[in-house]
């Protein structure tokens, strides 16, 4: 019964006080009862919050980072448009669900200003308690082991006087905030004892409309959070998704991954030059704080609900959806910020200056930028690992690894060309590879290997 003034406006007037009811209520525990048996309409929040937060991300990440082929170009930016397109539709449902708590919040606030031109009568507490909600369900393995959670609410009725005639009301400000765990609960209880004297602001068009904290909107901040989360954060994915990056921006030349293709392979790194015994530049693109910090937190969410959200519910029911809610958020928290680590360290800027007239070499690896002679090079070495293949119930899939070419200055290992590695391309990709790193060891004037 939990909605806006209307929804609840309407089970009011289904049961007006003192009104006879058939009650059903559970054989081996009465105290559970309901009005309604068999209607389960409220459920389809949860079906709606579920969905939301599992579906819609996991689709995102899915159409984000898929896989892409590499075998045809055309194909390849074909590919990459229908996920943009598709990420966008998931981002822009995003967007729209995010308007309902918006909308929900604006209201609330527009109602608690206009209740400070309210006038005000003086009125007294008919009834101050702490209302406690218990659910009590069976493991379905054992019908001996019972879980019970609970979840308090401030319940204050108050009656004044509107020209002669006694009303009654309720509410404590234009957004109810009166539902919490039981010491928030037990304090709005406390500050409005029964039997307290206390100033009512009622509405002039509407007396039946009234509420003893004129002004305050703060029950719409729980809106506002999550409109903010569902609006903000896609807004900031749908700008990476379609802003060209600095070097798309500046030089034309790499608009396409076909123009960024070289010996056939499709590589992480961009060729912004590349003319061996002159003038080597490599970058590769690396993720904003903005995407890293969103991308952590969708899985972290996601991996939350089976790692925190389902063991709480196994381990924990009995203290109550709040507490369970605490421990869902602390664990989506702590997996977004060892996902946001590693994603972070995975996606580091790298850019490689290979420069044979002034005889230096510049790495740059995330915000660190070292400048070396290019004497200093100790050697290169090539990494074509083989592919594995892995079973599944449709029969062999291939599992993809990565090719990479080092080159070791000193005791540290610098990633100098990265590219993916498929099963039917193994010896076309080892013998490209191996044919540009004798190239450049030859210009660099040292000793390579292969492992």
């Amino acid at each position: 019964m939990i909605g806006n003034k209307s929804h609840t406006q309407k089970f009011l007037n289904k049961y007006p006080v003192d009104a006879a009811v058939t009650v059903s209520y559970k054989l081996n525990d009465p105290s559970v009862c309901v009005l309604e048996p068999g209607r389960w309409g409220g459920v389809l929040v949860f079906f709606g919050t579920g969905a939301v937060f599992t579906l819609l991300p996991l689709g995102l990440l899915i159409l984000l980072w898929k896989p892409r082929s590499t075998v045809s170009t055309t194909n390849t930016i074909s590919s990459g448009n229908k996920l943009k397109f598709g990420a966008t539709a998931l981002l822009l449902a995003f967007i729209g669900i995010g308007g309902v708590p918006l909308w929900l919040g604006i209201q609330g606030v527009r109602e608690a200003q206009a209740s400070l031109s309210w006038p005000k009568v003086e009125g007294s507490i008919t009834h101050s308690h702490v209302s406690q909600s218990t659910t009590r369900t069976r493991d379905s393995k054992s019908n001996s082991r019972e879980r019970i959670s609970h979840s308090y609410s401030a319940e204050i009725e108050y009656e004044f006087q509107v020209e002669g005639k006694t009303l009654h009301g309720s509410r404590i400000t234009a957004v109810s905030e009166q539902f919490g765990d039981e010491a928030h609960a037990r304090a709005i209880s406390e500050k409005y004892p029964l039997g307290a004297k206390v100033q009512v602001s009622y509405n002039p068009a509407d007396p039946n409309e009234s509420l003893l904290e004129p002004g305050r909107w703060s029950g719409s901040g729980l809106m506002f959070a999550l409109a903010g989360g569902f609006i903000l954060l896609p807004l900031a994915f749908l700008r990476m998704i379609w802003q060209p990056n600095a070097i798309e921006r500046s030089d034309p030349h790499f608009k396409t991954k076909e123009q960024r293709q070289r010996f056939g392979l499709e590589f992480r790194e961009r060729f912004l030059e590349w003319e061996p015994g002159n003038l080597i530049h490599l970058h590769r693109d690396h993720l904003g704080p903005i995407t890293v910090i969103g991308g952590a937190l969708i899985a972290g969410l996601i991996a939350g609900l089976i790692f925190g959200l389902a063991s709480a519910l196994w381990l924990f029911s009995e203290r109550g959806p709040f507490f369970i809610a605490q421990i869902y958020a602390g664990v989506s928290l702590l997996l977004a910020i060892g996902g946001g680590i590693w994603l972070g360290l995975d996606s580091r800027r790298r850019d490689t200056l290979i420069d044979w007239n002034r005889g230096t070499i510049r790495l740059q690896v995330g915000w660190s930028a070292r400048e070396y002679p290019l004497d200093a090079i100790h050697e290169l070495t090539l990494h074509v690992p083989k592919p594995v293949k892995v079973s599944n119930d449709s029969g062999e899939a291939e599992k993809k690894t990565t090719a990479r070419i080092y080159l070791t200055i000193g005791r540290k290992r610098y990633v100098l060309l990265e590219t993916n590695l498929h099963q039917d391309a193994h010896r076309h990709t080892q013998s490209t590879l191996s044919s540009v790193t004798e190239q450049l060891a030859n210009d660099l004037k040292v000793s390579w290997s292969q492992t």
